[in-house]
């Protein structure tokens, strides 16, 4: 009885995989963020002189994305040398 039983289930995986065609479809899937970036500002005082970036003055993560793009409009931006800007109170909105 033990034969014949194993006889059976090689027959029926045999007539499975002969009767078996080969197809393949296309599954579009989209994925959508729903956590925003996380921005964090420093607000900071230096002396004149000072060596100070202006990536040093904010933070940024995200879940999906590696290097998050970041612009700044205001007294500067990201291409300006603190460290060349007269006393003062500077503002600036990084987005």
């Amino acid at each position: 009885m033990r034969k014949s039983l194993i006889h059976t289930i090689i027959t029926a995986s045999l007539l499975l995989m002969s009767g078996c065609a080969s197809t393949s479809a296309k599954i579009n899937v989209k994925v959508i963020d729903t956590s925003p970036p996380v921005l964090k500002v420093t607000n900071k005082e230096v002396a004149e002189g000072d060596v100070l970036k202006v990536s040093d003055l904010y933070t940024v993560e995200d879940n999906t994305t590696r290097k998050p793009d970041i612009s700044i409009e205001g007294d500067f931006t990201l291409d300006t040398d603190l460290s060349e800007l007269k006393p003062g109170e500077y503002t600036a909105v990084i987005t």
